[in-house]
């Protein structure tokens, strides 16, 4: 199970956004240094893409561990729309699963194309090229370029072990009310068996004068 995360955790991670049609998508899911990152709604939106093409898997996209949880999953309850906006062949914000990612753009006139729909527009092609492979194809990524194979990877492990890790600390730094009472409870049950073990060892003495 992905470990939780909360608003405030999320909001300190580093941000990490890219130009349109600067990166590569099989570029974009090797940049190890970023894993543990917010994203913005344009690196977002193209993991997403890429998984639905089937370009990367969604265990690659949830290498990604502060947007996504296992599966690919976007965490609604702590993401941010902001960074570049994920724009659709038609140039307005995609939507996806309910989300529109609009970027900081703030709230716009939604794409009227879907993942589902996508392949209709007239520029589906050129759109994709762009969008996913900075105008070049699917092969042209920095790793082919250099005649390199981009190293495999078990499932994001120690990309969710690090977040974890992170997040444990934070917890342990600051327990929470509920351990606070827990800890309360224990100490006055202690405290109730001293009293009492005290009580029983003075009839004891009294019965025995």
């Amino acid at each position: 199970m992905a470990p939780l995360l909360t608003k405030t955790e999320y909001a300190r991670r580093t941000f990490f956004d890219v130009a349109p049609s600067s990166v590569h998508i099989k570029d974009l899911i090797h940049k190890e240094t970023r894993y543990n990152d917010r994203t913005s709604d344009l690196v977002t939106g193209m993991l997403l893409l890429a998984v639905y093409l089937k370009v990367i898997t969604k265990v690659e996209a949830s290498w990604y561990a502060a947007p996504f949880t296992i599966g690919a999953r976007l965490r609604v309850s702590v993401y941010q729309h902001e960074g570049n906006a994920f724009l659709g062949p038609d140039g307005q914000p995609m939507s996806i699963d309910g989300q529109l990612f609009h970027g900081s753009g703030g709230p716009a006139l939604p794409s009227q194309y879907t993942f589902e729909t996508m392949r209709d527009a007239p520029n589906f092609q050129q759109w994709l090229d762009q969008t996913l492979y900075r105008g070049t194809n699917s092969d042209d990524s920095d790793w082919a370029r250099r005649g390199e194979v981009p190293p495999k990877r078990k499932v994001n492990g120690a990309r969710v072990d690090a977040l974890a890790s992170t997040i444990s600390s934070s917890a342990t730094s600051a327990p929470s009310s509920s351990r606070k009472r827990e800890r309360s409870r224990r100490s006055s049950s202690q405290k109730h068996k001293s009293s009492k073990g005290k009580k029983d060892k003075h009839r004891h003495k009294h019965k025995k004068s």
